[in-house]
């Protein structure tokens, strides 16, 4: 393990995985999304809490569906999607958790960043609840 860069900072080794077209096209479209990390562990150090404002928006979006009781396929639609935004909400607290424990330099340094710490008030908000 290294050392953790500044929050937000740029990792060059990263970007110098975008230089060919190729390498890019296969990430966008989601044939490799994860090539671009030097190992599967990135994927919990580079995890922020600002992925539980998708869970907020699906959530939110389930319980618009469900309020047309009238239509059972919208219901239905709803009922999918919020039991899917429930494994979303849980994996992500997972990720986020992991961070916690493993990355905990890495994880504090939230606190520090005048625009960061805003998306700690996220999780909360995660399942589908409007603040």
């Amino acid at each position: 393990m290294g050392v953790d860069p500044p929050f937000g900072a740029v990792r060059p080794e990263l970007c110098a995985v975008m230089t060919d077209f190729a390498d890019f096209r296969a990430i966008a479209f989601g044939w490799r999304p994860l090539s671009g990390l030097s190992s599967p562990r990135e994927v919990v150090r580079q995890f922020t809490p600002n992925w539980f404002a998708a869970t907020m928006g699906t959530g939110i979006l389930a319980l618009a569906l469900a309020q047309f009781p009238s239509t059972p396929a919208l219901r239905a639609a709803g009922e999918g999607l919020w039991i899917f935004n429930i494994g979303l909400f849980s994996l992500f607290t997972v990720l986020y958790a992991a961070r916690w424990i493993f990355y905990f330099d890495g994880a504090r340094r939230i606190f520090g960043h005048s625009v960061g710490v805003d998306v700690l008030r996220l999780h909360p908000h995660g399942p589908g609840d409007d603040p």
